[in-house]
């Protein structure tokens, strides 16, 4: 069979190779557990020989795959976490989302992310500030640094963030419980300014982030407000 020949090809892959099949299928949507599996088997004995980017991509292919590989995330995580500084800002981005993507969160890996991503954050775009937010909100490991840095980055750039990029940003602090009061009040003012852009989910999860910090004092003057805003638009949507 088709799956059966990939697997075979498999064993005589390099790393690159690996790495650029892992992304392909994932990215064009290939369902086929045993060739993922496969894949993982001939990855994961040869992870030193990985270029930083070949991680990433690695990862990145088989959490957006969906494919639970548990063992290789250890091991790559084993790999990753003293290579950092080789990664691309890309590469850190998809890294910290594919681990937090998987359920595989490596407590030593995000602690060495939060120490590395801080200097690196003008390397990433929009989408990824969002993401990595996303990861660590979600990875559950403590980056109050991180947090700051991530929202002193994103404040002057906000306007040019997607609706989605916003909602998933301020969720992430929310759900970090991280307060930073500028970056809120800016983001409840692009929510009230692009309400119509918002997806329905986007405008539920902005509300309950914006109520959340409220809440907790950390959203500023203006989060009370867009959150009721929000809320409203999204029971009419």
């Amino acid at each position: 069979s088709l799956v059966e020949g990939r697997v075979s090809l498999f064993q005589a892959c390099s790393p690159q190779g690996l790495a650029i099949a892992a992304w392909a299928y994932a990215s064009s949507g290939t369902e086929a557990p045993q060739l993922y599996a496969a894949l993982s088997s001939s990855a994961v004995v040869r992870l030193h020989h990985f270029q930083p980017q070949g991680l990433a991509n690695l990862v990145w292919g088989l959490a957006t795959a969906g494919h639970e590989e548990p063992a290789l995330f250890a091991a790559v995580a084993a790999e990753a976490k003293g290579r950092l500084h080789g990664f691309q800002g890309q590469g850190l981005a998809n890294t910290a989302w594919a681990f937090a993507k998987a359920g595989c969160a490596d407590e030593a890996l995000f602690e060495a992310l939060a120490a590395e991503v801080p200097r690196r954050l003008d390397e990433l775009s929009s989408q990824e500030l969002a993401n990595m937010g996303w990861a660590f909100a979600t990875s559950g490991v403590s980056a109050p640094e991180l947090f700051a840095a991530l929202g002193d980055t994103a404040l002057p750039r906000l306007a040019s963030f997607k609706p989605q990029e916003v909602a998933n940003l301020v969720w992430a602090f929310a759900t970090a419980g991280v307060a930073h009061p500028l970056l809120i009040e800016a983001a409840a003012r692009e929510a009230v300014r692009r309400m119509p852009e918002f997806s329905q989910q986007g405008l539920a999860n902005l509300a309950w982030a914006l109520a959340t910090l409220k809440a907790d004092g950390g959203g500023g003057t203006g989060a009370g407000g867009a959150a009721a805003t929000a809320g409203d638009a999204n029971a009419k949507v």
